[in-house]
């Protein structure tokens, strides 16, 4: 499960797995509360975003949104991402989906330079 090592070790982000939203990142295993109000919106304007056409700026924007998103879900403070994670079972589908999303994160990361914080104009 390598793919889940990088999961892990990645910024904390939010994943739709099953008609649920979770958390996951480094210190940060949890499905969202709906909490948030715009959980959803966010998570869709990533999702929108993928088939656009933006700037390094604006995929910074929508992708630190929704990071912040997933590290606000989190409440614990040291978290055994492994351990919790084998708490939702997730079935062979829901993998297979995970690791899809996983390997979208890691590529819009790398298409849009994300490690770098735009200069502003």
């Amino acid at each position: 499960m390598d793919y889940i090592d990088k999961l892990f070790k990645q910024h904390p982000f939010i994943y739709y797995i099953g008609g649920k939203y979770y958390a996951f990142g480094v210190n940060t295993c949890t499905e969202c509360n709906g909490k948030s109000v715009l959980l959803e919106s966010r998570y869709k304007k990533f999702e929108e975003s993928l088939k656009d056409d933006l700037s390094d700026e604006e995929a910074w924007r929508i992708f630190h949104k929704l990071s912040c998103e997933a590290s606000s879900a989190e409440e614990r403070t040291c978290v055994m991402e492994k351990e919790e994670f084998a708490k939702f079972s997730f079935g062979e589908e829901d993998m297979k989906e995970l690791k899809k999303q996983i390997e979208r994160y890691i590529n819009y990361w790398q298409k849009h330079n994300l490690n770098q914080i735009p200069k502003q104009k």
